[in-house]
This record gives structure tokens, sequence and C-alpha cells, in this order.
């Protein structure tokens, strides 16, 4: 596939089809994977108006993103930072982020082992103890690509999260547990709903293995199925949007908590 800018919009051409021409101004999000020739007037069309591009390998792991310069407020921007850099505001925030994550692990727990989750609330809570019970529960998944299945969707939590937090004027890099990374922010968000990948993750093996035949692991990997990974978190946008944009509120919060 060939990718261009053609003024406003962009001119496309897949192998064995008609060019088409689609306006920028109809694509709120761009994820590339695979043989896609993008040239550089095509990338800034999206990232000057605020949309970002995200590169993912073959495996689904993230390459890159190019993101526009973040032009934010200034005192949104003066706020973030001191939340970080006061000890008591960056206390709080990893106590709000662990706080966050590991009510999901709980959530999710409830769905996939309902008595060790009843056991958790009275007993208390191990992210060990969560890893352990996705491990057990995957464990015959692993064979049929559910380690790729969940790249894949972590790399669509990650752009999403990334247009969202630009949307709100935040600066992606100035992460909490991420922090002194590049995208920290982004990762961060991504950190706290692990579990809300590890849940499409698995929706999605359970759903598709029973059409599956021949090189399991291959097949979850062909183009129908990528395709239908973006379908499935297409449909759950809705909810994904509310939780990462409550994670938003909750950071500005935070700020006004400081201030």
């Amino acid at each position: 596939m060939i990718v261009r800018r053609d003024g406003p919009s962009l001119w496309i051409k897949a192998r064995g089809e008609a060019v088409q021409r689609v306006p920028a101004r109809l694509i709120s999000r761009v994820i590339i994977t695979g043989n896609v020739r993008l040239d550089a007037g095509a990338i800034t069309l999206f990232t000057e108006r605020g949309v970002p591009v995200t590169f993912l390998n073959q495996s689904g792991e993230i390459l890159a993103t190019a993101a526009g310069v973040n032009i934010s407020d200034w005192s949104v921007a003066e706020r973030q930072k001191a939340l970080l850099s006061e000890r008591e505001g960056y206390r709080r925030s990893l106590d709000w982020l662990y706080a966050k994550r590991q009510n999901l692990q709980l959530r999710l727990l409830k769905e996939l082992a309902p008595l060790r989750a009843e056991y958790f609330e009275f007993a208390g809570f191990r992210e060990i103890e969560y890893y352990k019970c996705i491990k057990e529960y995957t464990a015959e998944m692993d064979s049929r690509g559910y380690d790729a299945v969940h790249k894949i969707v972590h790399g669509l939590f990650y752009e999403f999260a990334a247009a969202m937090l630009l949307s709100a004027r935040l600066n992606l890099h100035l992460g909490i547990y991420h922090r002194h990374q590049e995208f920290g922010l982004v990762k961060d968000v991504c950190y706290i709903l692990q579990a809300e990948i590890d849940k499409q993750a698995i929706q999605f093996i359970k759903a598709e293995i029973g059409s599956l035949s021949g090189n399991r692991n291959k097949a979850l990997l062909n183009r129908d199925s990528r395709r239908n990974i973006i379908h499935r978190f297409e449909k759950e946008k809705g909810l994904i949007e509310i939780m990462i944009g409550s994670l938003i509120d909750d950071v500005f919060g935070l700020m006004r908590e400081l201030a």
C-alpha cells in the first residue's frame, strides 16, 4: 500500500485496487503496520492536526510514535511539572496510579476466577497474584498466539491514549510510573489499563479459537484476524474512551489539589 499527501487529503493506492482520495479531516486515528509506504507529507498532515501516528511491527510491538508539538496551556504545563516535582504530589500520584491499576485487575479476576477474587478482597491482593492467575488462565492460549494478539491490542490502546492525552493538552512525556521516559504518560495510562488489555486479548482468543485450523499461531495473525482485533477494539472504544477520560480528569484533579 502507498499513502501520499494530496493537499488536505490522502492519496491511497492498495495493490490490485483503484486509487482512493480520503480527506484527512475524516481520519482521527492512525496506526501503521505491515508493508505501507507513507511519505513525510502524509505524516505531517496528521501530526499538525493533533493526530499521532503510531507504527507497529508485524508482531504488534510499538516501534515509534510521531506526534506534533504539543503547545499546551502554560498554566497546565507548569502544574503538570509541579505535580511530579513536589514530593507529596508525586507520592499521591503514584498511590493513585497503583490503586487504579489494582482495581481493574481485581475486576477482571472477578470475571475469570470469582472465588479467587473473593478471597483476595478479604485477605489482600498483590501484583504477583494477578500475574499468576492470568498466566494460568491463558496457559493453553499461548500456542495459539495469545502473546502476539496481546501486543496488537496494547498497540491500539497506546495509540488511543496518546490521541486523548494530546487533546487534553497534557505533556505526553511527563510520566508518573514511567518517569523520565519518552511518552511516559502514555505508558502510564496503558499500565493502569493493563487488565483491560488482557481482557480484550483473552476475549479475542476465545471468540476465534473455534474457527481456526492448521497452524493456529499463524492463523491468528493473518490479515482477517488483525482486522477482527481492530473491530473488537472499535466496538469497545466508547467504554475505553470513558476510562481514559476518567484518568485524565483524575490527573487534572491531582494538579488542582496540589495548587
